[in-house]
Parts: C-alpha cells; sequence; structure tokens
C-alpha cells in the first residue's frame, strides 16, 4: 500500500512539473481516471483467470456455458 501511495505522489508531482497542469487537473487525474483505468485492467484480468478456471474445471478447451447449465442467467 505504501508503494502504491508513493507511486501516486510521484506521478502526481510528474504531471505538476513536466506538463505544467493546473492542481484541479492532476486532482482529477490522480484520483478518478487513473484508479479507474487501473481497476478495469485488474477486472478484466480476474475475468480471464476465472474463464480460464472455468475451462480447466470442464476439461475442454472450447468449454461452453450450457455444460454447467450457467447460461440461463
Amino acid at each position: 500500500a505504501l508503494a502504491v501511495l508513493l507511486l501516486w505522489l510521484f506521478l502526481a508531482s510528474a504531471l505538476l512539473l513536466l506538463w505544467n497542469l493546473p492542481a484541479n487537473t492532476v486532482k482529477v487525474l490522480v484520483q478518478v481516471r487513473i484508479p479507474e483505468l487501473v481497476l478495469s485492467v485488474a477486472y478484466g484480468g480476474i475475468l480471464g483467470v476465472g474463464g480460464c478456471v472455468y475451462q480447466s474445471v470442464v476439461k475442454n478447451p472450447l468449454a461452453d456455458p450450457h455444460i454447467l447449465g450457467v447460461s440461463a442467467g
């Protein structure tokens, strides 16, 4: 958690110094947009791992949702 905080602080200071962005813009980027991007990438990875586990449980490289009855919702 400390490493993430330090990375965020470094990123905020780099945005302020290198591109002369206003403080409000940096605040929006660091507090809203970048965490949103990180979470969406993590969520996509989790879905990929879940699909891999699902296919390995069914023992079928082309696992179909109808096999376990999960396609009905």
